[in-house]
């Protein structure tokens, strides 16, 4: 049951979600990594069409290389991007942002709430990186897939995409 009174001209919320926020934008480590996602979407890198479970829409993606994912709580969005800088699975680095390299990472930058109809921005992320395609060229046809897909099924991948230490 939710209560609100009014404290000084101010509604308060005595038991809805509370949602740390800075000036800059949201902070993803209030979100809960133990829940897996409902739902994805994404635009892949080449531009040419849009895939997932989910209509990008929804997500209000429109640029190549865009992904995005549902959960109960609300909806994560990022960016994916193919570089020349190889890395760790699930570990959060710095790749050269050349976009013509085989190695997929993935980034947030964007959380709306559960109901909510604006996006916020996300502060402070880092890229986390995905896996080796092998041949570059085909790494902007899968890189945003891979990227809503880890988000969406693996705890493990959100703990660095949403800033949660391990």
């Amino acid at each position: 049951m939710k209560r609100m009174f009014l404290a000084s001209g101010i509604v308060v919320c005595m038991t809805c979600p509370a949602f740390a926020t800075d000036p800059t934008g949201f902070d993803l480590s209030t979100l809960d990594v133990g829940i897996n996602g409902t739902t994805y979407g994404f635009i892949r890198g080449n531009g040419n069409a849009s895939y997932g479970n989910y209509s990008p829409t929804q997500y209000d993606l429109t640029e190549s290389g865009t992904w995005g994912t549902t959960f109960d709580y609300g909806k994560v969005r990022g960016e994916a991007l193919c570089s020349s800088t190889s890395g760790t699975y699930a570990q959060p680095s710095t790749p050269d942002e050349n976009i013509t390299g085989r190695y997929c990472w993935c980034k947030v930058t964007g959380y709306q709430a559960s109901g909510g109809s604006k996006w916020q921005n996300v502060s402070s992320v880092s890229w986390v990186f995905g896996f080796d395609h092998e041949i570059a060229d085909i790494c902007p046809d899968g890189c945003a897939f891979y990227c809503a897909d880890y988000v969406q099924n693996d705890s493990v991948f959100r703990n660095s995409m949403f800033g949660v230490s391990q």
